[in-house]
């Protein structure tokens, strides 16, 4: 915890929305422009990571367990490999998208929005999980 910074917490508590809120934005747009998923997971564990030094880690810990991070996880995955099982009891190819709707280009774009949600929410919570057990004394 920044206990003798008060400048960097301030400025942390001032940015850490903002890097919320690109993080999303960039999650969001991550199919038809640079990024997605894993760019948007790093930025948005910046953000809590910078959460937790602001505000210490026994506020962090009520805010978002390790329990919690867990379950993002695996979440996370669950919903990448759900994407390409769904293809498969259509009868398609693994991760191939144009079983997930009628037309072909609706189901590539729905596809590629699950997958970059799945990584996107696997990334975070792993960076973020990571940093909370090294961080551990």
């Amino acid at each position: 915890m920044l206990k003798d910074f008060i400048v960097i917490k301030l400025i942390l508590s001032f940015i850490i929305p903002y890097i919320t809120l690109y993080a999303i934005y960039i999650q969001l747009n991550g199919e038809i422009s640079p990024g997605g998923g894993f760019q948007a997971g790093v930025i948005f564990a910046t953000g809590i990571i910078g959460y937790e030094l602001v505000f210490g880690k026994e506020h962090f810990l009520r805010f978002i367990s390790i329990k919690a991070l867990l379950i993002c996880s695996v979440m996370g995955v669950f919903l990448y490999a759900g994407t390409g099982v769904v293809s498969l009891i259509f009868s398609d190819n693994y991760l191939n998208y144009n079983s997930l709707q009628s037309n072909a280009i609706a189901g590539q774009h729905l596809g590629i929005f699950l997958i970059e949600i799945g990584v996107g929410l696997t990334v975070s919570s792993v960076m973020c999980l990571i940093y909370t057990l090294l961080r551990e004394d």
